[in-house]
């Protein structure tokens, strides 16, 4: 499934105050690192409402990023990769971590320079440093990346025509059921002190 082109949020953020299809505004933050976590927070808590999930690992794939997720940092696009087609940000991620040594998979959400810093959902690479490869926005389209680094590769989408693991039921709700083995998240990046602490979790 196509990623959200991160054009439209600009198409959006002119017409509807700052929203995006069925994202609500992001809340008012000071940074962008700061807006992406309390974005992720607050969708959370209204994901709190509906029942349907008591029983699960964890309500939502908000609450899944808010325990698993870590900030990430802009960076430009290394040397020697290339960008992929916009839109497809989760193939294009996949790909690469897949042909680029060191490089792993992570998925959430990021922030543009769009409506006052407007989050939307994500796939990019990060390196072992935890700098960001993000192989499908232009440089500098990113402010702040806010998203689970996958070190297992079997949980990744497939390169060619697979879709976001947040994104997509058939990879979504086996994790919110049943949560992640021990190893599957890499420990890079750093814990936002603005998501609230590791409540995700049922």
């Amino acid at each position: 499934m196509p990623g959200w082109h991160w054009k439209a949020a600009q198409a959006a953020s002119r017409v509807g105050a700052g929203s995006a299809g069925h994202y609500p505004a992001p809340p008012r933050a000071s940074t962008p690192s700061t807006c992406v976590a309390c974005y992720v927070r607050t969708n959370a808590e209204l994901a709190e409402w509906s029942g349907e999930t008591l029983n699960w690992a964890f309500g939502s794939a908000y609450h899944f990023v808010l325990e698993h997720g870590r900030l990430f940092a802009p960076r430009d696009l290394p040397y020697g990769i290339d960008h992929g087609d916009e839109g497809f940000c989760y193939t294009n991620a996949s790909d690469v971590a897949l042909r680029h040594r060191g490089l792993l998979y992570v998925e959430g959400f990021a922030t543009v320079d769009v409506g006052g810093g407007l989050p939307i959902a994500h796939g990019w690479c990060v390196n072992p440093d935890g700098a960001v490869a993000d192989p499908t926005w232009p440089d500098g389209t990113g402010l702040a990346f806010f998203g689970v680094p996958i070190a297992d590769r079997g949980l990744w989408p497939h390169p060619v025509h697979g879709g976001g693991i947040l994104q997509e039921p058939r990879y979504l709700l086996p994790l919110l059921r049943q949560g992640l083995t021990g190893g599957a998240v890499a420990e890079l990046g750093r814990v936002p002190a603005a998501a609230g602490g590791r409540s995700g979790a049922r």
